[in-house]
């Protein structure tokens, strides 16, 4: 089959109304020219090869399959006046994001020369955001960052000169490091809880790791906002406390320095082993350390095991879920030991999980009614390893799962309407479900295999 090639380089600004497919092309944005993609976003795919010197504008998804390829040391600027996904690229050179709302990634990405945050967010979830050691971070503050809400990081190279990760989730907590040590890239995220504590907290827990163990000798500054902070936290009498040797330390408590209004930040010099962090002030009690939170799948359910070191006046601890990562609700409790400092095994069933992704974390609490949780693990029913992209769609949706011959894959509306169906006669990574010209609303993406079926929800607008 031949390919075609399109030369984009005599028009200043092009405008595509409709969208970009290109099923096995090649197309070629020189230098100096900037194309606008409007309603149905960018489709690569096939053998399809975008080469990209100028500016992309993009006002819907970009959507990248295996086969296809993107390069270049031009700009992709997302512009739409909605939340964006892009998907299947793994490295670009400048990225822009100036939507107003959130660019979410769908796969790791590497940005070799600027990312802009010039209106918008940056949303991680699961996966890793590399910025090369030449390349910038523009434009962040309260409202434009990097949003680490799953278990996604920031993955930057830190030396001597203060390094700024632009993070948050619901509000803005950045980290500044600088390391005097040997050079290594660090990778960072926050969430939007403690891991430890009672209520003399900043309801904050930062993840900080190193790509190569040991040699760091890092200086860590860590930024929050008033109403980040708990009830009886004093921050005339704050710092920073680290998680490490299975015990959560206690920190030396000094005055939160003022960054501008009502952000505030602690730091933490000399550090040379990396884990949680977390601001206490002077009365916190950490009533239980938490060495290990895990789970396995059963035939009878989802099983947690986890583990304590230390237990200081501990009530106990509640398991919660949630099939979606953000809402969680209670499903169980057991009851701790209330002191303890030899090491504990506890255990949960969950005999009624979700047939695809569960998420599960501890809610720890003390006699006093102060809590804590513990880190979120993600358990899954679903041996195909299914996943759908993009999710709301509206032209197309990728389904991607370790499919076997024979498999068959529907589609069906919320009243149980087959408006798609499948048998797949080989086995396949991915399957296109076309959607454009269905009613919006709510559907199922429905895999059958060996007499089971595994769902998962699909939006389409």
């Amino acid at each position: 089959m031949k390919k075609f090639v399109i030369f984009i380089s005599v028009f200043p600004q092009l405008l595509f109304g409709q969208g970009v497919l290109n099923n096995g092309g090649i197309i070629y944005v020189s230098s100096g020219t900037s194309i606008c993609v409007k309603e149905g976003g960018v489709k690569n795919q096939a053998s399809g090869a975008i080469e990209n010197g100028g500016t992309i504008l993009v006002e819907n998804d970009w959507e990248q399959t295996t086969g296809a390829t993107y390069n270049g040391t031009g700009t992709i600027a997302f512009k739409g006046s909605i939340n964006q996904n892009l998907m299947g690229i793994s490295s670009v050179s400048n990225l822009v994001i100036d939507n107003g709302n959130e660019l979410i990634l769908n796969n790791d990405l590497s940005i070799s020369t600027e990312l802009s945050l010039t209106s918008g967010k940056l949303k991680l979830g699961s996966n890793t955001l590399t910025i090369a050691n030449t390349a910038n971070i523009s434009n962040a503050d309260n409202n434009n960052y990097i949003v680490t809400n799953g278990t996604g990081t920031l993955k930057r190279e830190v030396s001597n000169a203060n390094v700024v990760f632009p993070i948050g989730n619901a509000t803005y907590n950045p980290v500044n490091i600088s390391n005097t040590g040997t050079i290594d890239n660090f990778m960072v995220r926050v969430s939007d809880n403690i891991s430890a504590g009672s209520n003399d907290f900043v309801n904050r827990t930062w993840k900080v790791s190193e790509e190569t163990n040991g040699g760091s000798i890092a200086t860590l500054s860590f930024q929050w906002n008033e109403v980040d902070e708990l009830a009886s936290f004093d921050r005339t009498q704050s710092g920073v406390s680290h998680f490490t040797s299975g015990a959560w330390t206690t920190p030396t408590y000094t005055a939160a320095t003022n960054v501008s209004g009502t952000q505030w930040k602690q730091s933490l010099a000399g550090v040379t082993s990396f884990s949680p962090f977390t601001i206490a002030s002077d009365g916190a009690i950490f009533p239980i350390t938490l060495l290990d939170f895990s789970g396995h799948t059963e035939k009878i359910g989802n099983l947690l095991a986890w583990t304590t070191s230390n237990e200081l006046q501990s009530s106990h601890f509640d398991i919660e879920r949630s099939f979606d990562g953000n809402e969680f609700s209670k499903i169980g409790e057991r009851k701790a030991a209330g002191s303890s400092n030899l090491p504990l095994n506890y255990n949960y069933l969950d005999a009624f999980p979700s047939p695809t992704r569960n998420y599960y974390r501890l809610k720890m609490f003390d006699i006093d009614g102060g809590y804590a949780y513990s880190n979120t693990i993600e358990l899954s029913q679903n041996p195909t390893g299914m996943t759908i992209y993009p999710n709301p769609a509206t032209i197309s949706v990728v389904v991607s799962a370790n499919f076997a011959a024979g498999n068959v894959i529907t589609l069906s509306s919320i009243t149980g309407q087959i408006v798609y169906e499948n048998v797949l006669d080989a086995p396949a990574s991915h399957v296109s479900i076309p959607v454009e010209g269905l009613s919006k609303g709510v559907y199922f993406v429905r895999v059958l295999q060996n007499h089971l079926i595994y769902t998962e929800k699909l939006v389409v607008e």
